[in-house]
């Protein structure tokens, strides 16, 4: 399959992807998603929603698995997004120092600043509390 027939069948199985995922059919999803990354192994936008899916499903183990993998491949101007994303699984995986640390590295010209900051105020409680 020549260059264009995989981006164009990777595309394919991104929107598909992306339609279960709407739908709140995640594990449909990520097989889509995972056939799209047979195509573009190193997509980051793929390999981040598959992330996402894993969140969706109370899986934040995994959610930061493929959010690290993601970041190997994300471009400056999305990461900010995709460390909030990652510090999101931390947190739900009670490791809200490490959490912290990640959204203390947000930028603050980006659209989740506000939302980081929130989640840092929300760790040091809970840290407080255990």
């Amino acid at each position: 399959m020549n260059k264009s027939g995989k981006q164009s069948q990777h595309n394919h199985h991104y929107m598909l992807g992306d339609r279960f995922y709407q739908d709140g059919k995640y594990i449909v999803a990520i097989q889509e998603f995972e056939f799209a990354l047979q195509l573009l192994p190193n997509d980051t936008e793929t390999i981040w929603a598959i992330g996402d899916c894993y969140l969706e499903m109370g899986q934040p183990e995994m959610a930061e698995e493929y959010y690290k993998k993601a970041l190997t491949f994300c471009p400056l101007n999305k990461r900010d997004v995709l460390i909030y994303n990652l510090g999101n699984s931390l947190f739900d995986q009670m490791k809200y120092k490490e959490a912290i640390g990640l959204y203390e590295n947000i930028s603050k010209k980006s659209s989740v600043y506000k939302k980081a900051k929130k989640n840092i105020n929300v760790a040091k409680r809970k840290i407080l509390r255990y």
